[in-house]
């Protein structure tokens, strides 16, 4: 399948157990990704997804009703080749996380993003057995080196889906430590996405809703949905 934008092409679609895995069946073809690789996933549940998606196509092709599609292309098309470099951007994300720039100001602030994201520190802490830095304001400061390492190790062991999922939720978080904490179990994937809008709730709070940052923001937030299920699949 490419990034298509034009007219339905199909008449039937359906799930086909094939030995590379689960594909799509279009009519008597099947379903190819936009690199010429054969759509087929290793979970029923992911291909019973893409299915759905393809079967809910209108006359006109809309590919951003298809984020389970996408994902699974960018999964099976790019991760292969560029999981060192997925992984160098995951960690960069942990440099400079949300949950360690703090603001300086105003003391509200400040004791609002301190209770709801020191737990998850500390959690990460013992988790990984590691020590992580944080400071206040903008200026840049050197993460951990050993933390870093720690993360490293773990996102290495991710096979290509967790670690595709994780790639698409870390930016939506803007925080790699939220990640990874959904990833291996401190908190629900609400709690998680709650965590990272700490600051924007507050600001929504003091000065009200923007009608605009609430579209994206529901947005990324499905996104985010595909995303963690990713994150969740549980492969053979």
């Amino acid at each position: 399948m490419n990034e298509w934008t034009g007219r339905k092409f199909w008449q039937d679609v359906r799930i086909r157990e094939l030995p590379e895995g689960f594909g799509i069946q279009i009519d008597s073809n099947f379903a190819m990704t936009p690199a010429k690789n054969l759509l087929a996933v290793p979970c029923l549940v992911l291909a019973e997804k893409i299915c759905a998606e393809f079967k809910g196509q209108e006359e006109k092709i809309n590919p951003a009703t298809m984020p389970f599609t996408r994902l699974t292309n960018t999964t099976i098309d790019r991760v292969p080749v560029t999981r060192s470099s997925m992984i160098e951007a995951l960690l960069n994300y942990g440099e400079t996380d949300l949950l360690c720039y703090r603001t300086n100001s105003p003391p509200e602030l400040i004791e609002w993003q301190s209770k709801n994201w020191d737990p998850v520190l500390v959690w990460l802490e013992e988790e990984f057995a590691i020590r992580i830095k944080t400071g206040q304001g903008i200026l840049p400061f050197t993460q951990d080196s050993n933390a870093i390492k720690v993360f490293r190790d773990r996102i290495l062991t991710l096979d290509h889906y967790k670690l595709s999922g994780l790639s698409s939720m870390v930016p939506l978080l803007g925080s790699l430590m939220l990640g990874l904490g959904y990833l291996f179990g401190y908190a629900s994937k609400d709690i998680i996405w709650k965590l990272s809008r700490i600051d924007e709730d507050w600001q929504e709070q003091k000065w009200g809703v923007d009608p605009e940052a609430q579209q994206v923001t529901e947005k990324n937030y499905n996104d985010f949905l595909v995303a963690s299920f990713f994150v969740d699949l549980t492969l053979g």
